[in-house]
């Protein structure tokens, strides 16, 4: 079971491989310590200084697995799977258009969002991906 822990704005910060092994050694410090949970892995982004952290992790706590990214992995995996089955790629290409015509007719989308109501259906959005954000992929 994956599990969110706390987030940390580093954003005024320098990302190196060293700040972000201290972010993450009190973060599995929190999981194991206040949680009560024992790690089995570790998942970060697939950038260089993370990539960096996740040995520098590796060394310090071997028995610990480090992955980079699963949603970048998810993707490529998905992205292989589309260049074989060639009429996948015609049916997204067709339901990303139809989610952009509706984004881009409030109307239409207003309308549709009531008929969901009145099924009582929750809405639900229509999210186009973003090739660099790997969440809007599973979301949309």
């Amino acid at each position: 079971q994956p599990y969110l822990l706390n987030t940390t704005n580093i954003s005024a910060h320098p990302k190196t491989a060293e700040r972000l092994l201290d972010i993450v050694m009190a973060e599995i410090s929190y999981a194991t310590d206040v949680l009560k949970v024992k790690l089995i892995a570790w998942c970060s982004d697939a950038g260089g200084d993370s990539a960096k952290m996740r040995r520098l992790l590796d060394q310090k706590l071997p028995h610990l697995i480090a992955v980079d990214c699963w949603a970048h992995q998810v993707n490529l995996v998905v992205g292989d799977i589309f260049k074989i089955k060639g009429s996948f790629i015609e049916t997204i290409d067709n339901a990303l258009e139809v989610v952009k015509w509706f984004n881009n007719h409030s109307r239409a989308l207003g309308i549709l969002r009531d008929i969901q109501c009145q099924l009582h259906e929750q809405p639900h959005s229509l999210i186009l991906p973003v090739l660099t954000r790997w969440t809007s992929h599973f979301l949309s």
